[in-house]
């Protein structure tokens, strides 16, 4: 990795549309910045805009922000506050735990769908990057990050690697 921030226009890459304007997606994160963000004890909040090195503005998905985000600061797991409780299987039942196969093999038969397509992509990639999980819980729940951070956690779907 760099040690430089990088957007790509995501139109210029295979298998997204063209002509979709100025979205982008992290290819590289800075990790500098965040380590001096975080020896201060301060929490750092990122927009999902972002520049390119010649200074044109992107939108970038959130989601993916949040992964390279994830990413860049070194982190064990990323928590995605959502408006739905989790991924849901074939019955409509919350997933406590899956993995990669379990996605691909959901995404293959149209079980996932809809939003949780780029949601579920944006956890593969923070999976791939190296964040240990990646949680996708109801946002709701006014003590659900304290859950999570006591690790009593229930609700919700884990995405976890190779463990």
């Amino acid at each position: 990795m760099e040690d430089d921030t990088s957007i790509v226009n995501v139109s210029t890459l295979p298998g997204y549309p063209s002509g979709i304007g100025f979205v982008g997606k992290p290819v590289k994160v800075n990790r500098s910045i965040f380590e001096m963000i975080l020896k201060t004890g301060l929490v750092p909040v990122v927009s999902s805009i972002a520049l390119d090195q010649d200074a044109q503005l992107y939108n970038v998905n959130a989601d993916q922000m949040a992964a390279a985000c994830a990413w860049g600061a070194l982190c064990d797991a990323l928590v995605y506050l959502t408006d739905v409780p989790g991924v849901r299987d074939e019955s409509g039942e919350v997933l406590g735990r899956m993995d990669k196969a379990d996605i691909l093999s959901l995404r293959s038969h149209g079980i996932i769908s809809g939003g949780m397509l780029p949601k579920t992509s944006s956890c593969l990639e923070a999976i791939d990057l190296g964040v240990g999980s990646v949680h996708i819980v109801p946002g709701a729940d006014p003590d659900i990050l304290i859950k999570f951070a006591q690790g009593t956690l229930t609700e919700g779907t884990k995405i976890h690697g190779k463990n």
